[in-house]
């Protein structure tokens, strides 16, 4: 890894509030029989056919490196071709906006796929 991705990394770290005392932390709960099965259920998917599907909402009080002092949630689906749809609205995105983004923009256009959210 060169120092330019470690000092990126280590920069993306700072952003979510990530520490090496949390990540060992987190590393120390791993459970490995848990994770094995895990990968064996996922292994019964074609990779080309998973999107990983997360939504963030950032508030005027945090931090915020393009929109000053507006509330935005943002919203995307990761294939690994990369962030095929997104959405960024200003204010809350509620349940109901949420749902019409995923049918219209991800259940439709990529029916054939799975979708994983948190």
């Amino acid at each position: 890894m060169s120092e330019c991705t470690s000092y990126w990394i280590l920069k993306l770290w700072q952003e979510i509030g990530m520490s090496c005392k949390k990540l060992k932390s987190i590393a120390m709960e791993r459970n490995e029989e848990l994770q094995a099965e895990f990968i064996a259920w996922m292994a019964q998917y074609d990779p080309a056919n998973l999107g990983f599907i997360d939504k963030k909402g950032r508030g005027a009080n945090k931090k915020q490196v393009f929109i000053s002092g507006h509330c935005t949630s943002t919203a995307a689906l990761l294939t690994l071709n990369g962030i095929v749809v997104g959405s960024v609205v200003e204010g809350s995105m509620m349940h109901s906006r949420f749902m019409e983004w995923l049918e219209h923009n991800v259940i439709c256009p990529y029916l054939s796929s799975y979708l994983i959210s948190d």
